[in-house]
This record gives C-alpha cells, sequence and structure tokens, in this order.
C-alpha cells in the first residue's frame, strides 16, 4: 500500500493552524520533516485548482545592496501585514 505523502503533509500543515501551540507547532515540524525526506516544497502539496494570484505593487525598488533581504521581507508583509501602515501625522 503507497502511502500519499502529499496528502499527509497538507492535513499536517492544516494541523499547525491549531489554537493549540504544542499541537501546531508538532504538526508543522512533522510536515517539515517530511517535506524534507521527499524532496517536496509546500506548494507541491497545496491544492492550487482554487487559488488566484493577486498582483500587488509595493512601491519598493532593490539595489545590490538591499536585494539580498527585501524580496523576503516584502513578501512577508503582503502576506503576514496585509494591513497598510500609515505614520502618525506629525
Amino acid at each position: 500500500m503507497a502511502i500519499d505523502y502529499k496528502a499527509k503533509i497538507k492535513k499536517l500543515l492544516a494541523l499547525a493552524d491549531s489554537p493549540n501551540e504544542n499541537e501546531a507547532k508538532a504538526a508543522l515540524m512533522k510536515a517539515r520533516a517530511l517535506m524534507a525526506e521527499h524532496k517536496l516544497r509546500e506548494a507541491d502539496c497545496m491544492d492550487t485548482r482554487n487559488m488566484t494570484v493577486e498582483r500587488r505593487l509595493t512601491g519598493l525598488t532593490c539595489t545590490k545592496r538591499n536585494g539580498g533581504w527585501m524580496a523576503p521581507l516584502v513578501l512577508f508583509r503582503i502576506l503576514y501585514a496585509p494591513k497598510p501602515y500609515h505614520s502618525p501625522s506629525k
């Protein structure tokens, strides 16, 4: 009997969103271990048929100096901080 590792990883990643911190951490660690063992990425395990791509313009540019860390920082901001930041008025 063949094990469907992609389905198992998908379930573990869903469990990683659990409100129970210990359960979520254990599920995420197990999912990461399985992904590493089977050379899979998270995107390989997700069902992308019902997903849409959203394009956002940020107005940020990268130079050689900040090019290595700026792109992941922008991606993190888009995914986890969707509300725009407004500096306090002077």
